[in-house]
């Protein structure tokens, strides 16, 4: 799921093999404008949405949609890398005929994740198996317009062997000096472990993070562990979310590096933590932050009617603690159907509304059924323009608001403080730093600020002396 400028949602969804795209209001209902009465084709051939979690999307800065998967050549698949316009029609000047193929040698290449850079090229990642063999990392990068990024590794194109087993990517970030973060799983003597991969911009892997650029990791010594979603903190700490299991019991696998690829021992005590909610088998499956710092999980578990699964979302703290004043103890249940559900996806509103995207199913014979879409809103409790800072202030004001390109905040310290702020989108992602480390004395202050260069939508600026942040809503023209 994506969230638009606009407030509209983006549901990537498969039906009978196919993957389209649906297009649903903030109000919840099917928005008609989009495709045929909003539901739009992805220009992929049949087919492409039947491997495991194949299908990314992501949004350019003038609101076209990109959507990567797999095209079969007739004896394997390539990565694929199709471009609608915010309409929902294939864009046919992208690419060729609207569709980007890159094919990594004689091998099968499924796509997964998509991602956009600062700069406006498009990176793309998966798997890419030898026929009857292993399976790597695989990443390809592409200009705006579709076009091969020969900058990129070789021709475009980088593979990267972690174990010679069983390697994929599910989740890929960018981060705000361009390198790129890619992480899923890897196989290797019938163990599978989280695992994260840096690159430079060039392609290559980054030898200041982890071991030579790969940091793979454990939620135990028995388990069978993935990372599925990934998120970058405005510190430039990496959140992944995932599972662990054993045997048919999965627990929700949360983990935090640091900018060197270190597990950060200030979350969770060792850097990673397990939670299995309403103590039953969980999986964590999407990710996001809020602007003060707090982490939402979204995923399933199975409920109290076994062996029915629910929608459950959990809240932690910066350092990894169930927030107890969300839900109950931290978590969420939420029954959409009287059988299966599962949250997948998870994003904040520009009124810090949280809204997850799933399916249900509808169950006609043992676990055959009807699969629909399902989405979920639930209230943050943010106070959106109250001050919480760690002393005595008065709530910041942003004028004008909507604006253009230049803004005034205006706030009241009481005492002299050193200052940051930011500004955060609907999905917690830092978009631009506005100031960091900025001394002010006691009194009304009065903060120029630049937004020019940034995309039309709905944001939250952050200012923070460290303790204690105060948000505030802005809407850019």
């Amino acid at each position: 799921m994506l969230i638009q400028p606009d407030g509209k949602f983006l549901l990537l969804v498969r039906r009978y093999g196919i993957l389209i795209l649906v297009r649903v209001l903030p109000s919840g209902s099917v928005d008609p404008s989009f495709g045929v009465d909003g539901v739009a084709s992805s220009g992929l051939p049949e087919g492409s949405g039947t491997y495991g979690p194949s299908g990314g999307m992501s949004l350019q800065t003038d609101g076209s949609i990109l959507i990567a998967s797999f095209h079969y050549n007739g004896s394997n698949a390539d990565f694929a890398l199709v471009r609608l316009t915010e309409a929902g029609i294939v864009d046919s000047t992208f690419g060729t005929d609207g569709i980007a193929v890159t094919a990594f040698d004689d091998r099968s290449d499924i796509a997964f994740p998509v991602a956009v850079q600062p700069d406006g090229k498009i990176v793309v990642a998966g798997m890419s198996k030898i026929i009857g063999g292993n399976e790597d990392f695989a990443l390809a990068r592409y200009y705006p317009d579709g076009g091969a990024d020969s900058t990129f590794g070789t021709n475009g194109k980088v593979l990267t062997v972690i174990t010679g087993g069983h390697d994929e990517v599910y989740a890929l970030g960018v981060q705000s000096d361009g390198k790129i973060l890619a992480s899923g799983i890897c196989t290797s003597g019938g163990n599978t472990d989280a695992v994260m991969v840096r690159y430079l911009t060039n392609g290559v892997r980054d030898a200041s993070f982890g071991s030579n650029g790969i940091a793979r990791n454990s939620f135990g010594a028995d388990t069978q562990d993935a990372a599925l979603s990934m998120v970058v903190q405005p510190d430039g700490k990496i959140i992944a979310t995932g599972y662990a299991s054993i045997g048919n019991s999965n627990t929700m696998a949360i983990l935090r590096l640091l900018e060197d690829g270190s597990l950060d021992t200030s979350f969770g005590g060792d850097g990673t933590l397990t939670m299995e909610v309403g103590g039953y088998s969980t999986r964590g499956h999407g990710v996001c932050l809020q602007p003060d710092g707090k982490i939402l999980v979204v995923g399933t578990t199975q409920s109290n009617n076994l062996p029915f699964q629910d929608i459950c979302l959990v809240r932690f703290g910066s350092d990894g603690i169930p927030d107890e004043a969300f839900g109950s103890s931290g978590s969420v249940m939420t029954a959409v159907s009287t059988s299966l559900d599962e949250g997948h996806g998870v994003v904040l509103q520009s009124d810090l509304k949280i809204v997850v995207a799933g399916f249900e199913i509808t169950v006609t014979s043992g676990f055959s059924g009807y699969y629909d879409c399902a989405m979920v809103r639930y209230l943050s409790g943010l106070n959106i323009g109250i001050a919480e800072f760690s002393t005595t202030s008065c709530a910041p004001f942003i004028f004008p608001n909507p604006l253009v390109d230049q803004a005034t905040l205006e706030f009241e310290l009481t005492i002299p403080m050193e200052l940051s702020c930011e500004l955060v989108d609907s999905q917690g992602r830092t978009v631009r730093v506005f100031f960091h480390g900025l001394s002010r004395s006691a009194g009304l202050q009065h903060e120029s600020l630049d937004l020019s260069g940034i995309s039309a939508g709905d944001y939250t600026i952050i200012l923070s002396d460290g303790p204690g942040k105060a948000c505030v809503r802005v809407v850019k023209q």
